[in-house]
């Protein structure tokens, strides 16, 4: 039983199956999961329409918002993603109740973030198709319809094609999570639910016009600026190659024009130019010969192009995010120069875990002190990869027509066993506000001097996607999944997750 694969399936003989499946089935990660749901319940804040959630608890005055980084989309996403879970209705109708709050904001004219993926309409309107995917209800799709339709009466029109900007602000963004990309992405999967060839021709617009922001890397390399303003390439999921990987990859599966794909994976061979390499054993790497002396090779990304050794471990722009972009690569290819770099990738993640007394974490940026548990940002976001890693790097190259198989079974356990011990610190840094209960701060205190908060400043929690207990407790409903050995959802490049 796939229970979490978001299809149009009887939504009723899918809850039982799940709930019966949990009933038999105890798992630490499941009781974190609805222990991170009990704390959520208590930043509720009913509204006229919905509800909504207070972003945080403690730290700067709380406020309530829709996107999916730290609003009611992305609370509501690890609500839906309880109930495929567990077959749990309560959790489903908190999912509706957030989508309720977002859709209500959005015909009042208050769109939180503007047109953005984190936190804009594009990503109110993916939570929408997620829904409707998931339930077939067409309430959902109508309202996604309706944040497209806002979308593409809000985009600027040029001789490049189609963006759209923050009022106000001098920057321009191109990528997936506050730039044109992400919008591309979103109205390309309304085009394949709806067919309004409308929504298609702003998506390959938007593409069109992100073209002027590629940068030559070398023989049929490429890579994407973050700003339009930038002089260099930006190489992770949230702002640069990576996201911009899955926006063409998207586009590629909508329409099958092969520029896409050519797009697809010259941007691919961007990311292995990109990589930094050293060896296991500390040798001398050298791009003829390798490594010395049989010691594996391992490979980093820094932010941009060149690196400047500033390493992100995480999902969001860092190392995390690319392995899983070049596994996908050579899935679609079979061509073994993505391989390579995605495992020594792998590798170099391994070595910079720093073993704990209960399991493993990892820092934001390399060798800087700086540690958080989130989905997109911390230890949560590695272990997440590792997941998917797990079930990309299997031993076996599986495609399927023009898009590469998403799962395949049974996954790498020496993967699994890394996500595992990111689940293991996870759970023994939970704070627990009243029985339970789950929370989690969103620093690792002694924060590093030069992140560190004024003298008195409260501690916070953040409840969101991005960086709260709703993007953790995802990540601890994929573990216990894969613990009971329910594969993966198809599509495990969806950017909601993630």
């Amino acid at each position: 039983m796939k229970c979490t694969k978001l299809v149009f399936v009887s939504v009723l003989s899918v809850a039982v199956a799940c709930a019966q499946t949990a009933q038999r089935f105890t798992s630490p990660y499941l009781s974190a999961a609805r222990q991170a749901s009990a704390w959520l319940d208590t930043l509720a804040v009913p509204q006229p329409t919905g509800t909504a959630w207070l972003v945080s608890q403690g730290g700067q005055a709380s406020y309530v918002t829709t996107g999916v980084d730290a609003g009611a989309a992305g609370i509501g996403l690890f609500y839906l993603r309880l109930y495929q879970a567990t077959g749990d209705q309560a959790a489903l109708a908190k999912a509706r109740s957030a989508a309720d709050f977002v859709d209500s904001q959005y015909r009042a004219g208050n769109m939180q973030g503007d047109y953005d993926w984190f936190s804009g309409v594009a990503s109110g309107g993916d939570f929408f198709l997620t829904l409707y995917a998931a339930t077939g209800d067409t309430t959902f799709r109508d309202r996604a319809t309706f944040a497209g339709d806002w979308l593409v009466s809000n985009a600027i029109a040029d001789s490049n094609g189609y963006h759209w900007e923050f009022p106000g602000l001098t920057n321009v963004y191109t990528s997936l999570a506050h730039g044109s990309g992400g919008v591309a992405l979103f109205l390309t999967q309304l085009y394949e639910v709806t067919g309004n060839a409308t929504y298609l021709q702003y998506a390959e617009g938007a593409v069109q016009w992100l073209r002027q922001y590629i940068v030559t890397l070398g023989d049929s390399a490429i890579g994407w600026k973050r700003l339009t303003t930038d002089s260099g390439v930006y190489n992770g999921w949230c702002g640069g190659s990576a996201g911009v990987y899955l926006i063409l990859k998207e586009l590629w599966r909508a329409t099958g024009k092969s520029d896409y794909h050519d797009l697809m994976v010259a941007t691919a061979r961007g990311l292995v130019t990109a990589a930094d390499w050293s060896c296991s054993g500390g040798g001398a790497y050298s791009a003829s010969g390798g490594c010395p002396a049989g010691e594996e090779p391992l490979a980093a990304w820094g932010y941009g192009v060149p690196s400047n050794s500033d390493y992100p471990e995480i999902m969001c722009h860092g190392v995390a995010s690319i392995v899983i972009a070049l596994f996908d690569a050579f899935h679609v290819t079979g061509d073994e120069s993505f391989l390579d770099p995605a495992r020594a990738g792998v590798r170099w993640l391994q070595s910079v875990a720093q073993v704990q007394p209960q399991g493993q974490r990892w820092e934001h940026i390399y060798q800087t002190g700086l540690l958080e548990p989130g989905f997109l940002t911390g230890t949560a976001s590695v272990g997440y990869a590792f997941l998917r890693f797990a079930t990309m790097d299997t031993g076996a190259r599986t495609v399927d027509g023009r898009a590469a198989v998403a799962h395949r079974w049974p996954p790498n356990p020496q993967y699994l066993r890394v996500a595992e011990a990111a689940g293991e610190y996870l759970l023994s840094i939970a704070d627990h506000p009243q029985p339970g209960q789950a929370r989690w701060l969103t620093y690792i205190l002694p924060k590093p001097a030069w992140a560190s908060d004024p003298v008195g400043y409260p501690l916070e929690y953040d409840s969101g996607w991005y960086t709260g207990a709703a993007g953790i407790g995802i990540f601890f409903l994929d573990l216990y999944d894969a613990e009971r050995r329910v594969p993966a959802a198809p599509d495990e490049f969806s950017h909601m997750n993630p």
